[in-house]
């Protein structure tokens, strides 16, 4: 996404408290928010981002069918369950960045800053090598 493009947020699942804080750290950070009611379809325009709390299998399958959905979608995963293997999965299923619930929101909101920016990490795996590039030596 571009410098002068301006990406608009959705916030989605966890509690509502918890949800609230992030939109709010969101749009502090200078970000528009939404609250979509079909999450997949509105994240499939230009100029999206999503924050999505991943809280067991089914917000796994959640962030699993987005990311299918939209590959390129810059998604910060906050994880209910935040173990190595939660860390693990959400990477390899595409989220350019992870944190747990327990993470201040400003910080949720500079990690997505980051991802947006394109700053983010992406689990290898996830993303392989174009299989027409040379091999590296």
């Amino acid at each position: 996404m571009g410098a002068d493009e301006k990406v608009l947020v959705a916030v989605s699942g966890g509690a509502e408290r918890a949800r609230l804080a992030l939109v709010a750290a969101a749009e502090h950070s200078g970000y528009d928010t939404a609250a979509p009611e079909d999450l997949v379809a509105w994240a499939g325009e230009p100029g999206r981002a999503v924050v999505l709390t991943v809280d067991g299998d089914g917000g796994q399958t959640e962030l699993t069918a987005l990311l299918t959905a939209v590959p390129a979608l810059p998604v910060v995963a906050v994880l209910a369950e935040p173990s190595p293997a939660a860390f693990h999965s959400v990477l390899l299923a595409g989220a350019g960045a992870a944190v747990a619930t327990t993470a201040h929101p400003d910080t949720v909101a500079r990690v997505l800053d980051a991802v947006v920016r394109g700053e983010q990490f992406r689990h290898p795996a996830a993303h392989p090598a174009d299989p027409a590039a040379p091999a590296a030596a």
